[in-house]
């Protein structure tokens, strides 16, 4: 057996409910380098991010999700698409299926939404009252905060 196989044998082991550092700790290894199937990373880091999301960015593993975007101008999009890979986001392409997926809409006070197998796990207004590097830096941060922080 490789270091992997052992790695998701050990997953079996574990009590989803009262081992989840230990199941964490697997998916960090698998999802950061455990891995090089890229198919099996991301599905190790959707998993990490399900019990740990702070743990995805403390070891340097990007978040895969779509993008949507709703009454908001192409301008807008453009700097919103930088803003989520500033944040830590990994966008996927267009018509390829995530099972995370970020949705923006309205224009100076953004509505970002998380959603998780289309269904909503993070909601917050985030403010972005011009395109200049200073406020999408900002929206940036407050994004990364609102997406990777483990309190909810």
């Amino acid at each position: 057996m490789n270091k992997k196989d052992l790695l998701i044998h050990a997953l079996d082991e574990f009590d989803p409910r009262w081992e989840q550092d230990q199941r964490a700790r697997v998916y960090t290894e698998l999802a950061a380098k455990g891995s090089r199937n890229r198919e099996e990373s991301q599905k190790a880091a959707e998993e990490l991010y399900a019990i740990n999301p702070g743990a995805l960015l403390q070891n340097g593993v990007t978040l895969r999700a779509g993008l949507e975007f709703d009454g908001i101008s192409i301008e807008t999009e453009k700097a919103l698409k930088k803003a989520a890979r500033s944040a830590g986001i990994a966008i996927v392409p267009d018509g390829t299926v995530s099972r995370y997926t970020l949705v923006f809409s309205g224009e100076g006070g953004i509505n970002c939404e998380l959603l998780d197998r289309n269904q909503r796990i993070l909601f917050r207004n985030i403010s972005l009252p011009s395109l200049s590097a200073v406020d999408t830096a900002a929206f940036s941060g407050a994004l990364r905060d609102m997406v990777f922080n483990g309190f909810r």
